[in-house]
């Protein structure tokens, strides 16, 4: 009877967002606020998860449930230490293992489409934990301007100002980037009270995709959509060549080298939300049935 009344109150969530505009919004948390022991918490999150997640692929999947309280772990010579899962809440290890029943299903289908498919393989880091639902995984306060989140408390946040009032939270994701902890939550908003497109009535635009320019529409303005390495990129790719694998200072120049890339991302991700506001007042957009995603890899374009 509480399975089908749970089944029957997600049906009706379901078909109520069907009806709804989606859209994530990412606040960071700000680390300056934080406790020395709510970092340490955060750092453990991502460290618990990954030993959760590597402890049950190298083991039986069915022997796993949401309330296992220890690991084993693997140490460099070999041997495994059993480790207590301190931190992680219950709805955070539910995640965790339905993350993985989903590959698993992801790789069955890909197997029965014919695909050649392996198994899934040992995790080296974890960079997001699911919060799978708003008011009890993690609690928003717009006024105060935090984020309560289980296991951890109440976090000061930046960009809540940038969320509608009339939005309706469903899950969040914590996020482990190389500049600082950031959630992704997911919002939906009824289709009436979201901005409306303002285009032209039969209104077109061509785009053609080149080499030399990234985008030439059918208008005749070339945009160039390409954001280059920066001189501190290359410096640092030079300085991890000549240092030592796995030591301290080789770690480090890791970390930096991830925080330029993620700049450089931001840079690409800012150029195609332009991009795409520039063309929003065009009723219809067309371009060739070309290989898309292998062109912005080679090219190094925003997406």
């Amino acid at each position: 009877e509480t399975k089908d009344r749970i089944k029957a109150s997600l049906n009706a969530t379901r078909e109520r967002h069907s009806q709804m505009d989606c859209k994530v919004y990412e606040v960071k948390i700000v680390n300056d606020k934080l406790s020395r022991s709510k970092k340490e918490t955060l750092d453990r999150f991502f460290l618990e998860a990954k030993w959760m997640k590597n402890h049950i692929l190298a083991g039986d999947i069915k022997d796993a449930t949401p309330s296992m309280k220890t690991a084993d772990v693997k140490l460099p010579d070999g041997s495994f230490e059993t480790r207590e899962l301190e931190n992680l809440g219950s709805h955070m290890k539910q995640s965790i293992l339905s993350g993985i029943k989903g590959d698993l299903r992801s790789l069955k289908a890909s197997k029965e489409k014919g695909r050649r498919v392996g198994r899934l393989k040992f995790c080296k880091e974890f960079t997001s934990i699911d919060l799978k639902e708003h008011g009890n995984t993690y609690v928003v306060d717009r006024k105060a301007k935090k984020v309560k989140i289980q296991k951890l408390g109440w976090v000061r946040v930046r960009g809540l100002d940038n969320i509608p009032e009339d939005v309706e939270f469903a899950n969040a994701k914590l996020l482990n980037k190389p500049d600082g902890y950031y959630l992704a939550i997911t919002t939906y908003r009824d289709k009436n009270m979201s901005p409306s497109r303002q285009y032209m009535p039969g209104s077109v635009i061509g785009l053609d995709f080149g080499l030399s320019t990234a985008i030439t529409t059918s208008e005749g303005e070339h945009l160039n959509l390409y954001v280059e390495e920066t001189d501190r990129l290359k410096r640092l790719q030079k300085k991890l060549a000549r240092q030592t694998k796995g030591s301290n200072n080789y770690k480090k120049t890791c970390i930096l080298i991830r925080q330029e890339h993620q700049k450089k991302n931001n840079r690409k991700k800012d150029l195609a939300y332009k991009l795409v506001s520039d063309l929003s007042h065009y009723e219809h957009a067309f371009f060739q049935d070309e290989m898309i995603s292998s062109w912005q890899k080679k090219q190094g374009y925003a997406r």
